[in-house]
């Protein structure tokens, strides 16, 4: 008898850390900068356009459209909180899913800042729920993979801010 898996419950939470040689001010001001981030997202070829807010502040909502596996979808990001330097958090939802992610920062030197992300996904179909069951049962690769992006955008925001590299 094959045992079909929870997936009532099914839920992700992947954490991530990563370091970037700034200073926590300069480092909170780089993920501040909606108009560089919005213009390295539509480099990748997505359309972005902020619908609710000016910036970066608690409520500020952007509609995404991007392609992503040949598929065209939609996401809508809101800012959730901003505490100065410290954090953000963002919520990122589609019509399948509803994630949350925690940005923290933490100042380790003066031109070294750890940055950690808290990725929590929810699903909203039964359909999702199976997808994100399968992703749990890989979740060392996604960590993986998350930490290579969180790096991988680090290493931009260090190029583009001027960081000693």
């Amino acid at each position: 008898m094959v045992s079909i898996p929870d997936v009532k419950s099914a839920k992700l939470n992947i954490t991530s850390i990563a370091a970037i040689e700034l200073g926590i001010v300069p480092t909170f001001q780089s993920f501040a900068d909606v108009v560089a981030l919005e213009r390295k997202a539509r480099e990748l070829g997505a359309e972005i356009e902020q619908i609710k807010g000016e910036g970066l502040e608690r409520g500020s909502t952007w509609s995404i459209k991007a392609s992503i596996r040949n598929k065209q979808r939609v996401f809508r990001l809101e800012i959730r909180d901003v505490q100065g330097p410290n954090f953000l958090i963002a919520n990122l939802s589609s019509e399948r899913f509803l994630s949350q992610t925690q940005f923290t920062f933490k100042q380790k030197d003066t031109d070294l800042t750890q940055v950690k992300v808290d990725l929590k996904v929810m699903p909203r179909t039964l359909g999702a729920r199976l997808a994100l069951h399968g992703l749990r049962l890989t979740r060392h690769r996604q960590k993986r993979r998350l930490t290579r992006g969180l790096r991988k955008l680090c290493r931009y925001l260090e190029a583009t801010h001027g960081a000693k590299i």
